[in-house]
């Protein structure tokens, strides 16, 4: 658990670079990224082989016992459940969030009777995560400027937004495939070109399928992810909008902003305002937000 040398804070979250895979019981929320090699054990009195690359989701609920280790390199991120419960204001107040997308997915993930422990990762994911968990790593123990921890939300949301959806909507069609392409890509420039490579269909055919499924075009679906991944980011940090514009792949912000208020119809601001409501900190709560 490290100490915000900003705030003067301990912040109820650790990285841990190599993790042994004997003993994974903890009294927190963890992903684990296995980048190489090959795990097996018994996963809450089930056998599971975890063949990189591959993200294991563990709660505080979950046993976990080794049978077998292949070399696996492993990093691991660790956080309690109400990490983005608040976002501070002053030192005597802070903003307590209403709802969120990420909140409802978390619940979904710590539900007993949802097996959502397991997230075999694409190739074409691979390197958007394995950067993710680099930059939670690096700023857990570099602490770069005051906003670090509000850096480490930005892309822990990032990360749960793919597993979320990975579990939702992930198969073998061609759709699936641009789904991919979309998590992967979504926070750069991304043509309707780049999807039909993704699809190998030609436009008409790859937004007819797209709209059998997703009830949109593959552009518009775009457009829709990008801005799922924004509220998220407009209500669990304080980043600013142009940063918020950029982490989700507009390159102006003003754009990001019209496109925010045509869909949502109301600025990101007051979307952020709305989203929370400003409470007194508790002395008895640990401070371990942003």
């Amino acid at each position: 658990m490290p100490r915000d040398r900003y705030k003067e804070r301990d912040v109820q979250i650790d990285f841990i670079p190599h993790i042994n895979f004997q003993n994974l019981t903890t009294n927190c929320l963890q992903l684990i990224f296995v980048t190489t090699g090959l795990v097996k054990g018994i996963l809450n009195q089930r056998p599971v082989s975890l063949k990189a690359p591959v993200i294991l989701f563990l709660t505080p609920n979950d046993t976990w016992q080794l049978t077998e280790s292949r070399q696996p390199a492993a990093q691991a991120f660790r956080f309690q459940p109400d990490f983005f419960e608040t976002v501070p204001y002053s030192k005597s107040q802070e903003y307590q969030i209403k709802t969120s997308q990420v909140m409802a997915d978390l619940a979904h993930f710590t539900e007993a009777a949802t097996p959502l422990n397991v997230f075999n990762i694409q190739r074409r994911l691979f390197e958007k995560l394995h950067q993710a968990f680099f930059i939670l790593g690096s700023e857990v123990f570099a602490q770069s400027d005051h906003l670090w921890v509000c850096r480490i939300k930005t892309y822990l949301i990032k990360i749960l937004k793919v597993l979320e959806d990975l579990h939702r909507e992930h198969g073998t069609s061609k759709v699936d495939n641009v789904l991919d392409y979309i998590y992967a890509n979504y926070d750069t420039k991304v043509t309707l070109d780049d999807l039909v490579t993704a699809a190998h269909l030609n436009r008409v055919s790859l937004n007819q399928q797209f709209n059998a499924r997703v009830g949109m075009t593959a552009m518009a679906y775009l457009a829709h992810y990008r801005l799922e991944v924004a509220d998220e980011l407009l209500i669990h940090t304080r980043i600013s909008l142009a940063d918020i514009a950029a982490a989700v792949g507009y390159d102006y912000d003003t754009y990001f902003i019209k496109q925010f208020k045509q869909q949502r119809g109301i600025s990101p601001t007051a979307f952020r305002q709305q989203s929370r409501e400003l409470t007194p900190i508790s002395p008895q709560r640990h401070s371990n937000v942003i």
